[in-house]
């Protein structure tokens, strides 16, 4: 599962290690990342990809996603952040009631980026966490994007831990990244 599938790199990847029998389910609610994997998928042939175009999140429903306006840049968020960054209505779905996952005994592993929308995703998949059909999970860790949805890295990783999980592998912590606008994050 590759929940913040941007421009579909990821989903591509796992496409390929998975075979023809393995099935991959890509969540991209930007329209324009999602349009760059629908034609990936597409030019591709590939069978085994699910996209689907929505956040993923707490609860079924809909919100906004903030795009960025630069062209350089494609970094979208439920959560604001650039006040130049421009409101788009997007659906949301919880892992948890994701009808295509019902009948899926075993999912190898969930890759979650999704600019601090995290812990939310990670609350809408709290059932299928708990049945202990999720084997592996890779997430990003972004103190200026977990900030804006008042949370800490050290809280996140708590909810992991509380779930379960154990670390078996994390990159080296980048402490002060700047932002342009003075920011300090740390990665």
């Amino acid at each position: 599962i590759d929940v913040g599938a941007n421009c579909g790199y990821y989903t591509t990847l796992a496409a390929s290690l998975v075979g023809p029998t393995g099935r991959i389910f890509a969540f991209e609610p930007s329209p324009i990342a999602s349009q760059v994997i629908e034609e990936m998928i597409k030019d591709s042939n590939l069978q085994n990809v699910l996209l689907t175009k929505a956040a993923v999140g707490r609860a079924t429903g809909n919100t906004s996603l903030f795009l960025p306006t630069t062209r350089n840049l494609h970094s979208p968020s439920i959560l604001q952040s650039d006040p130049d960054f421009v409101p788009v209505p997007v659906p949301v779905v919880a892992l948890d009631h994701f009808a295509p996952l019902e009948k899926v005994p075993k999912i190898k592993l969930v890759k979650i980026d999704v600019e601090g929308y995290e812990p939310d995703v990670l609350a809408g998949m709290e059932r299928i966490v708990k049945e202990k059909r999720i084997e592996n999970i890779i997430c990003e860790f972004n103190s200026g994007w977990l900030k804006r949805n008042s949370i800490t890295p050290a809280q996140l990783y708590e909810r992991f831990i509380n779930l379960g999980y154990q670390v078996r592998m994390q990159t080296m912590l980048e402490e002060n990244v700047n932002r342009s606008d003075g920011e300090h994050w740390s990665l």
